[in-house]
């Protein structure tokens, strides 16, 4: 018997949805970003555009930051959705901001494209303004840990960074404390089985899910800019 696979167009992102107020951002989501309307946001790296029009729908006033190639998705998006949200090329650290943000979005994929926090984190706090907040939704690091031998749930990897070939390359401890060190106080730390819309390491290992559910996959942060 052959297995169903889902036809590709049920995984397309359909512009209309967006044209008609629609929004990707979970509960959790919505509550960290508060979103109000007049509020300017940064959506930085870009991702697939998806939570930039769900801002712009919310009421913000949105920019979209990342490099030229990164932004070519969300640029797409928001031209067949009619959905008009700013686009800047660069990186925010090499940008001097007129208006600081109220609020920067980071979405799934940022911080596995990073050399090193430093740098993001400074970046961060200069472009929000004093009280601004960062929401980061990632995979949670633990989640590459995990692995499957001999149809066993091992430990696979290791969670820090010890020099072999398949550490994961950052723990929690890295990221909270490159944010604390540049004045972004972390306000809150979920953790999640999985993402609602991202497929994670996690998810690829085919094991049964009341198993796969005993590890974190997916995390939300929020940090404030005290100074």
């Amino acid at each position: 018997m052959e297995t169903l696979r889902a036809d590709p167009s049920w995984f397309e992102i359909d512009p209309q949805f967006y044209r008609h107020g629609g929004s990707c951002l979970n509960p959790s989501e919505l509550d960290a970003m508060d979103v109000h309307p007049g509020q300017a946001v940064l959506v930085s790296p870009p991702g697939n555009g998806e939570e930039a029009l769900s801002f712009a729908n919310l009421g913000a006033r949105v920019t979209v930051m990342g490099s030229a190639p990164a932004m070519q998705g969300a640029r797409k998006l928001s031209a067949d959705s009619g959905i008009q949200v700013e686009f800047a090329e660069g990186d925010p650290a090499a940008v001097s901001w007129r208006s600081p943000f109220d609020a920067a979005y980071c979405p799934w994929g940022t911080l596995d494209q990073l050399e090193e926090f430093e740098s993001w984190a400074a970046a961060i706090a200069a472009v929000l303004k004093p009280g601004g907040r960062l929401v980061l939704s990632d995979r949670h690091p633990f989640s590459s840990v995990a692995a499957v031998h001999k149809g066993m749930f091992v430990i696979g990897r290791s969670y820090f960074d010890d020099g072999l070939p398949a550490a994961n390359g950052w723990t929690l401890g890295d990221l909270v404390s490159s944010l604390g060190a540049e004045g972004l106080a972390t306000m809150l730390l979920d953790e999640f089985p999985a993402s609602d819309r991202f497929t994670s390491h996690l998810d690829r290992l085919g094991i049964r899910w009341d198993i796969r559910w005993r590890i974190p996959g997916a995390l939300l942060l929020v940090a404030v800019r005290v100074r």
